[in-house]
């Protein structure tokens, strides 16, 4: 009886990959997901910051455009007793220009704390200048500090890793502009 060398089934050669074939693919598979998982974590890390730091300009830009002549300052402060933008921030319409919430002022966003891994630095008001821990904005679109108007810089990092890259600032000139930079690339970003 004569045996055949190749497999047939109803007339059919069977196909297929060879164990040397699956093992090239696996391991072009294994090095392509080195290469893109940690470029995948580096991008939702940068993503998240961006995120808080449109959790902050977003209510605040809503809160400026609602300033009138009856509601004469848009107000960011610190959620809680600490003073620090870490345990989040509550941004309201500050009627009668105490820098506190009263029961009859509008709150445009209530934003819980933070998680532990981003960290906040200001200066000017937002950093406790002068007094109490705040932004302010008035009618005139302008900064309103203790003593005058003024610019501040609100700084967002994670603190978990060293990288340029995850941080954002929010820089408000006296003028009442902000803006979002990153300093990674912009040199006009700095912190001051």
């Amino acid at each position: 009886m004569k045996v055949s060398k190749s497999f047939h089934f109803q007339g059919n050669i069977l196909k297929g990959f060879t164990l040397v074939e699956m093992m090239v693919a696996l391991s072009l598979v294994g090095i392509l997901s080195m290469i893109a998982v940690p470029s995948f974590r580096d991008y939702l890390r940068n993503a998240e910051v961006g995120e808080v730091v449109n959790q902050f300009t977003e209510p605040l830009a809503t809160a400026r455009n609602k300033i009138s002549s009856t509601v004469p300052l848009a107000v960011a402060i610190p959620n809680g007793a600490n003073q620090k933008w870490e345990d989040g921030w509550i941004i309201f319409l500050d009627k009668n220009n105490n820098f506190s919430i009263d029961a009859d002022e509008e709150i445009i966003l209530n934003r819980g704390q933070l998680p532990s891994y981003i960290k906040i630095n200001a200066t000017g008001t937002a950093a406790g200048d002068g007094g109490k821990t705040h932004l302010s904005f008035s009618q005139y679109n302008s900064v309103n500090m203790a003593g005058g108007f003024g610019a501040s810089t609100i700084e967002f990092k994670r603190n978990d890793i060293a990288s340029e890259h995850n941080i954002r600032r929010i820089k408000i000139a006296g003028t009442g502009r902000v803006r979002v930079c990153k300093p990674a690339g912009d040199t006009t970003c700095t912190f001051d």
